[in-house]
């Protein structure tokens, strides 16, 4: 099992954080609202990646982060950092 890093956690934790301002703040409804349908993807990403189906998990984080570029890299570098130990996993099964 992968284990959730850091960085994907302290993304989460900012884009709640944006989400919240904004829809606390004087901002359009719709703002606040198309945020946190990225913020829900995000959400979805990390118990897909706790669910062990890291992959998916890690694919729907990642559309999830694009809605908050730039903030957003942090938790994409997050899930990327994961797909690449994953792929380095399977190849070092595969040479021995």
């Amino acid at each position: 099992m992968t284990k959730i890093n850091g960085k994907i956690l302290v993304g989460i934790a900012i884009h709640t954080l944006c989400v919240w301002s904004v829809s606390a703040g004087d901002y359009p409804t719709v703002l606040g609202i198309i945020m946190g349908v990225f913020l829900m993807l995000n959400i979805v990403g990390l118990l897909l990646i706790a669910a062990d189906n890291v992959r998916a998990g890690c694919i729907v984080f990642i559309v999830g982060c694009v809605g908050f570029v730039p903030i957003g890299l942090i938790g994409l570098i997050g899930a990327r950092n994961i797909m690449d130990e994953m792929k380095r996993q399977a190849f070092s099964t595969q040479t021995q």
